[in-house]
């Protein structure tokens, strides 16, 4: 069921399970750069990799995803894994020690679970049926 958000859904009750609003679009495994049109509004890369964490992170609070989006967005952005340089990516008006600030306390926080960052990792491979060794 998770996948299905990653090519096209229009399953309103998964969306409204995991938060996510009643929407139908199309998403590109290679895409990830590109802007996807929501009815009249621009749906952003953030957005987009905001719906897919919620999937895999339901039960987190809203503003924990979007760090966590905000923070893969900015690896990819500055090339490393230096929390000041990734603060300096964070969007809105926020000073760039306040992000950095944020970027601590949500490592403080939170507890990855290694079986959900998994579940995450592989419904972006490209494969349908793996073998592990």
């Amino acid at each position: 069921m998770r996948r299905a958000l990653l090519y096209a859904t229009k399953d309103s009750n998964l969306l409204k399970k995991y938060g996510v609003a009643s929407y139908d679009w199309v998403f590109e495994r290679s895409s990830l750069t590109s802007t996807h049109v929501l009815g009249n509004y621009p749906m952003t890369q953030t957005t987009i990799l905001n719906n897919i964490l919620k999937l895999h992170f339901a039960h987190w609070h809203l503003s924990r995803i979007k760090c966590l989006s905000y923070l893969i967005m900015g690896l990819f952005q500055v090339k490393t894994v230096n929390l000041t340089e990734i603060a300096t990516t964070f969007p809105g008006r926020a000073e760039i020690d306040s992000n950095y600030r944020r970027l601590q306390r949500f490592f403080q926080q939170i507890e990855f679970n290694s079986a959900v960052i998994a579940q995450l990792v592989v419904a972006f491979l490209p494969y349908t049926t793996y073998t592990l060794a």
